[in-house]
């Protein structure tokens, strides 16, 4: 149902991307669009009372798109994959995903931290990582261990920061 949409009752939108889901599935696995659905609080960019209650539209275009359709994703299937095939890109993806669990959704950041991992471990001198360690420590509270506890146990095994390459 979430291909096609069919008997969709919720529309989420991220930037130019909308996506037709049913509450059933999001709201009862994600407190924040539970709350926005029912009118507890604001969730667009233009000021209109109660506009997710009234529409049931909930805009998220302050998000990051691949993290919000993950989250979409994950929702309807427990998982999520990622479009392309570079692994710098996905390592900074995951990161984003990591960050959209932000929305009451552990089980969506545990995930991402397995599909982390391996990715930053293996490719540690890569020139993306400094990028990931900017984006973990700028994307999550400093109270969140999830992600900088995975950079720092990299860290201390190898006991050196990836150096940028030149050329």
């Amino acid at each position: 149902y979430l291909s096609n949409g069919a008997y969709s009752d919720l529309e989420i939108r991220c930037r130019d991307t909308s996506y037709a889901v049913h509450r059933i599935v999001l709201c009862s696995q994600v407190k924040f669009l539970e709350n926005a659905c029912n009118g507890a609080f604001k969730v667009c960019l233009e000021p209109v009372p109660n506009r997710e209650a009234k529409d049931r539209i909930v805009d998220l275009s302050y998000d990051d798109p691949t993290a919000v359709r993950s989250m979409i994703q994950f929702a309807y299937t427990n998982d999520y994959s990622l479009d392309d095939d570079q692994s710098g890109k996905h390592a900074l993806q995951h990161v984003d995903v990591y960050a959209s669990a932000k929305y009451d959704i552990p089980s969506l950041g545990n995930l991402a931290k397995i599909k982390f991992k391996p990715i930053l471990e293996k490719h540690w001198d890569a020139d993306w990582v400094r990028d990931a360690v900017h984006g973990v420590y700028h994307s999550t509270y400093s109270s969140d261990r999830g992600l900088r506890d995975i950079l720092v146990q990299a860290h201390r095994r190898r006991e050196t920061l990836p150096h940028r390459r030149h050329g």
